[in-house]
């Protein structure tokens, strides 16, 4: 009997831990830029864990990391291609993500990012408001440099605008990769069905050695 108590409680030990280190990451590219952040079910951040970074098409090693007391990692990406991250996190713990190669050139992602992140938020500057910038400025600037002023401060108020709906989204994928109490009940239901199939048996081999 003994024996059994003590399966049991190894039985129980090994599944909270299955539940407490199952992880999952997370994706966002923005201005070119990839960042991840690996996460337990119980949203604890996967510190100082190996990041790895596929072509997803050949299977190549693009570049390697480890996330940070968060469980965060950046990185540009070298080309554009569809992208595996992998983040290996303690005791083997594994989990992966697909990038398509279509969010990295939607963020602008290439050998000239800067153009094309700054041509999804044109703002046109006519030669009238070029004229009443240098007066109140007091100073001489050409129609191309107010152009490119304007259009730098609009992608930062974009961007600005933007980085609490990536929280936000981040926030519920970590709140629907929790397991629920149904998930939780069902899997201790589970275990206590085994050791109720385990402890017939053992008490008829008992019974069978009298």
């Amino acid at each position: 009997m003994k024996k059994l108590l003590l399966l049991i409680a190894l039985f129980f030990s090994i599944t909270n831990t299955s539940f407490a280190h199952k992880i999952s990451v997370f994706a966002d590219v923005d201005n070119g830029k990839v960042s991840i952040m690996g996460y337990f079910n119980d949203g604890t951040p996967c510190k100082n864990s190996q990041v790895k970074v596929f072509d997803a098409k050949t299977g190549k090693l693009l570049l390697t990391g480890k996330t940070d007391k968060e469980g965060n990692f950046s990185f540009k990406p070298p080309k554009i291609t569809d992208l595996k991250v992998v983040v290996n996190a303690e005791l083997g713990h594994r989990a992966e993500t697909i990038i398509p190669a279509s969010e990295l050139s939607a963020s602008g992602t290439s050998d000239n990012s800067e153009e094309t992140a700054t041509e999804t938020n044109k703002t046109t500057v006519s030669d009238e408001q070029t004229e009443e910038y240098q007066q109140s400025a007091g100073m001489n600037i050409s129609k191309e440099e107010l152009q490119k002023i304007v259009e730098t401060a609009v992608n930062r108020a974009v961007e600005k605008e933007l980085k609490p709906i990536h929280q936000e989204l981040l926030g519920i994928e970590m709140a629907l990769t929790k397991p629920s109490l149904a998930e939780i009940f069902g899997g201790i239901g589970w275990i206590f069905g085994l050791f109720g199939t385990a402890a017939y048996f053992y008490s008829r081999k008992e019974k069978d050695g009298k």
